[in-house]
């Protein structure tokens, strides 16, 4: 009779929650926020994000990158930002087989949104990262000691080897830091910001259809997939100008 291998783990990196929990044995501690409230996750994440006092983006650099061109506004618009966000990454719950791999990509993102960290802060930021996410079979878990060392590897090699995922480039409202905004304030800022920026851009096609001979207002329209009456609206506001 042949046995059929049974495979505990789901291939690939990344792992689903209630099979992590499921391999762990994972278990709510009696009387719990987890059993009352089911959105407890989320502010656990949060709590977990706080405890490694680290930048999960590098929206602090940015800020001071373009520091002289706030003058004195409570935001701007950038175009084309390079901008890095890891924190879908810092929650992932991960096969043993790929942890080497996910923990240099961290270090990679850790090292390039937080300039100033250590090399002790990294190995222990790593560490904690190791012990929330990666499910740990129970053969490997009588040579776990070993792990110090393999991550001493694995941050020398995030610091020698750059990081080579390109970051995407984006969009993006950066906010002053002078100012400590609510965030129905921010939310208020980048629809205001966004929504000029598209309007302009709207603008600037119609005058450049104009220029070329197109007048008519349905034509215009079809050009652009817009409606006659926003053409309509930027022309009678052209004129008012």
């Amino acid at each position: 009779m042949i046995h059929k291998k049974r495979t505990s783990q789901k291939k690939g990196m990344f792992m689903r929650n209630e099979d992590f929990k499921r391999l762990n044995n994972y278990k709510y501690p009696e009387n719990s926020q987890e059993n009352v409230n089911p959105k407890f996750e989320k502010k656990n994440k949060r709590d977990f994000a706080n405890e490694l006092s680290i930048s999960t983006n590098n929206m602090h650099l940015l800020q001071k990158r373009y520091k002289n061109e706030f003058k004195g506004q409570k935001a701007i618009y950038k175009e084309n930002v390079d901008y890095i966000d890891f924190s879908h990454y810092l929650f992932k719950k991960v096969n043993y087989g790929y942890y080497k791999s996910y923990l240099k990509l961290m270090g990679g993102f850790i090292i390039k949104c937080n300039l100033d960290i250590t090399v002790d802060d990294l190995k222990l930021v790593l560490c904690k990262i190791f012990q929330r996410n990666v499910y740990i079979p129970y053969r490997v878990k009588q040579d776990y000691y070993k792990l110090g060392n393999e991550i001493d590897i694995i941050i020398e090699k995030c610091i020698d080897i750059p990081l080579k995922r390109k970051t995407k480039k984006v969009n993006k409202v950066i906010y002053n830091p002078k100012y400590k905004l609510s965030k129905s304030e921010r939310v208020i800022l980048r629809s205001k910001l966004t929504g000029n920026n598209t309007y302009q851009k709207t603008e600037d096609k119609i005058q450049e259809l104009i220029a070329s001979g197109i007048t008519k207002r349905k034509d215009i329209a079809e050009k652009l997939g817009i409606s006659t009456r926003t053409i309509r609206r930027h022309l009678n506001e052209k004129r008012v100008a």
